[in-house]
């Protein structure tokens, strides 16, 4: 495993991975990711969020597809607007690759969603990486707390939205 020391310009990207087990219907989990207009009411950070084109699907089949969508993220010294790649599988995968940022380096968000008895178990995977080496010194201490509140976030999200359809 690679290991990155230099404080000053770290070379390396965050990488972060968590499960976590919600009673909630994976179809129901999965729109609130896809959701990028809502970001802003329930993520901190986000101060906006919309869609800037229209679903374009991978061959015949609307089984995939991509959309593009532009984000504003304010982390109170940092605030960046930037443009996030965003392909899909229905109800079973999100991803969003930043592709016009001058905050991030590397910027990749999955999401995946694998039925249990009962509930839902959700795949959270994120790497990152600022352009500016001071930020990602900051971000190697905070890293893990601002993915826990994503994650956690979004859960919280999900209950909200779906508190009656909680599966048994």
């Amino acid at each position: 495993m690679l290991k990155c020391l230099n404080l000053i310009s770290p070379t390396c990207p965050f990488n972060y991975r968590k499960t976590h087990l919600i009673k909630v219907p994976k179809e129901l989990i999965y729109a609130t990711v896809l959701d990028i207009p809502s970001y802003s009411r329930f993520l901190p950070w986000c101060e906006k969020s919309h869609w800037i084109d229209d679903v374009v699907t991978a061959g015949p089949s609307i089984s995939q597809g991509q959309r593009r969508a532009r984000l504003t993220v304010n982390f109170k010294l940092l605030k960046e607007s930037y443009v996030s790649e965003v392909t899909f599988e229905p109800c079973s995968l999100v991803r969003a690759v930043a592709a016009d940022s001058s905050l991030f380096e590397t910027l990749d968000t999955v999401w995946e969603f694998e039925e249990q008895s009962n509930a839902t178990l959700i795949k959270f995977y994120i790497i990152f990486k600022f352009h500016f080496g001071g930020y990602q010194s900051i971000s190697a201490s905070l890293g893990r707390m601002l993915t826990d509140t994503m994650l956690e976030r979004f859960v919280k999200e999900c209950h909200r939205r779906h508190s009656s359809l909680i599966l048994n």
